[in-house]
């Protein structure tokens, strides 16, 4: 299901979509193993990889405090670990501030491609507002299409996913959304790993949706792969 996805493609290209998918994988995959210095230090370097790196802090935080059936008494000194999360963005300030003479570099450069921060229900309300004027060739109605397949991944998901990886999809619905422009979102949504669960878990009880995803998915996978070789914009 991931493989075929729509914008797949990348994780081939100079983007840094495979190196984040592998270090979140790590971060999970140890969260999981209960080894948190090596999750939170996975999730550390995929901040330092992605900005949107930090919002591993809360899924794994939840898995954290799920292995110890929420209760205080049994959280560790191993929490402390977490630490290094917010630590890893800080460093990447501290060195723009050193380099270029501002904290907020990471920030104000997305000003570039239109991106301010806002509530997250703004770009919906966008998009009702002036997608009829919007003409077919428009990316925004591409981009919408893989915020709402997100949006009905993790509605989807809170009855079929531990908490932690609903958790993850919320939180990245929410970020994605707050930029204001919903640009890139088919890249974006590349990363974000339950998503592909809740499409499996949906494949595995219905051969009709299977047969569909991979049909609809892998054509599609094809023409976006094309239309990036021209030298258009996918994502």
């Amino acid at each position: 299901y991931l493989l075929i996805f729509p914008t797949t493609f990348f994780f081939s290209g100079v983007y840094s979509e495979s190196l984040f998918l592998t270090l979140t994988l790590g971060a999970f995959y140890y969260a999981r193993n209960n080894r948190w210095l090596l999750a939170c230090i996975f999730a550390a370097l995929g901040t330092l990889t992605r900005s949107q790196g930090i919002i591993l802090a809360l899924p794994l935080l939840i898995e954290y405090f799920r292995e110890r059936n929420f209760s205080l008494r049994k959280v560790g000194w191993d929490i402390a670990a977490f630490a290094l999360i917010p630590a890893a963005l800080f460093a990447f300030a501290l060195f723009l501030k050193l380099k270029f003479g501002s904290w907020t570099v990471m920030f104000d450069v997305q000003n570039t491609w239109g991106r301010h921060l806002m509530w997250p229900w703004h770009p919906l309300a966008w998009f009702l507002r002036h997608a009829p004027a919007l003409s077919p060739e428009h990316h925004d109605k591409l981009d919408f299409c893989f915020l709402l397949l997100l949006l009905g991944a993790a509605i989807a998901g809170l009855r079929r996913l531990r908490v932690s990886y609903s958790v993850y999809i919320w939180t990245a619905v929410v970020f994605f959304s707050c930029w204001g422009v919903l640009g890139s979102i088919p890249r974006f949504d590349l990363v974000i790993f339950p998503l592909f669960i809740v499409l499996a878990l949906i494949g595995a009880h219905s051969r009709a949706f299977h047969l569909a995803y991979v049909t609809a998915s892998a054509m599609v996978a094809a023409l976006f792969m094309l239309m990036h070789s021209q030298w258009n914009w996918v994502a």
